[in-house]
């Protein structure tokens, strides 16, 4: 438990999220008014942020919204995708085509995670 409020709270303030968001490109799930999940890819062609609320997981939000990601890479000249997925996130990302370039421990307000490295070319 203590590592997801780490994880969650990584970023410590509002115009730390907006900066990071504003210069990317971000893609939201709405459905009836409500954010069902969101992701953003980086100007470099990295996702930077893939989620879906546990409500709403294995529904195609996250696909779809990898879809939408993917696309807009390729429409700016990428010839590849990176991301950093977590324990979790491996299965989905490697279900749609991503491949473990490398394991790594990610350090985080003094703790450790383990994830993986991935990329997929397009």
């Amino acid at each position: 438990m203590q590592q997801l409020e780490v994880w969650g709270n990584s970023t410590l303030s509002l115009q730390e999220w907006e900066t990071r968001l504003e210069s990317s490109f971000t893609f939201v799930a709405v459905d009836g008014g409500e954010i069902r999940g969101f992701g953003n890819l980086t100007c470099t062609g990295e996702i930077d942020l893939l989620y879906t609320h546990k409500d709403y997981q294995r529904k195609g939000i996250a696909a779809n919204l990898l879809t939408q990601l993917e696309t807009t890479a390729k429409s700016k000249g990428f010839i590849g995708i990176d991301t950093e997925a977590s324990i979790t996130a491996k299965p989905f990302f490697e279900s749609k085509g991503y491949q473990v370039i490398k394991k790594q421990n990610k350090c985080i307000k003094d703790m450790f995670f383990l994830n993986f490295v991935m990329r997929k070319t397009l």
